[in-house]
């Protein structure tokens, strides 16, 4: 109950409210892969990265690919903490700064942010910001892009009625999506549907 905290808590309750919808492609297919193979939504970097001992920290996770997240579990208002960045370039998502990694950097955020960082070379489907899941419109999502010479992109958006278990028997769709970058040419693939399920809608805005 973030009111009761005064209008900064609700404040920052709202942005990360917003960003939470804003990633439900994200969340839904993470909990979907979940259910078919036990992986868990939230995953400690070494899953990604075995090949660090800093892999190991439980202060820090991975939310599907291209995101880290370093949370800070207590805060004075203005706090610092280390990051351990595996290999490629990471970017803060409130500043844009850019960090080469592998490498532990220390940060500093105030109550309105927390670590949160996008590994060049992502590609993210967003949604628009919604009151609740069910008011959230599929049809329009928006490709966030982050190219890189050295890295290519593929993420798979997955779909079902949202409503009922009807996706354990198979109705369900799922549309891959890749980016590649070379000679300074960005190219964005965006695959046929396959599959379909109760209330699919036929067609969609990129």
């Amino acid at each position: 109950m973030p009111w009761n905290f005064g209008p900064v808590a609700v404040e920052v309750a709202h942005t990360y409210q917003d960003m939470r919808y804003r990633l439900m492609t994200l969340y839904y297919a993470l909990a979907h892969e979940n259910y078919e193979t036990g992986l868990p939504v939230m995953r400690r970097l070494d899953f990604s990265y075995p090949q660090y001992v800093e892999s190991r920290n439980n202060d820090e996770y991975l939310l599907g690919d291209y995101i880290l997240v370093a949370p800070v579990s207590a805060s004075t208002g203005n706090d610092t903490r280390t990051v351990f960045l595996p290999e490629g370039t990471w970017i803060d998502v409130w500043t844009g700064e850019r960090y080469s990694g592998p490498a532990t950097i220390s940060v500093t955020h105030d109550l309105k942010t927390s670590p949160i960082f996008v590994r060049e070379g992502a590609l993210v489907a967003l949604l628009d910001n919604a009151v609740n899941t069910k008011e959230q419109d599929w049809s329009k999502p928006v490709l966030d892009v982050y190219p890189s010479a050295n890295y290519g992109a593929q993420t798979t958006l997955y779909e079902d009625d949202t409503d009922t278990i009807a996706y354990k028997y198979g109705h369900f769709r799922t549309t891959d999506l890749s980016m590649s970058c070379a000679d300074n040419v960005l190219t964005l693939n965006i695959g046929a549907a396959q599959g379909t399920f109760g209330n699919a809608g036929t067609q969609r805005t990129w």
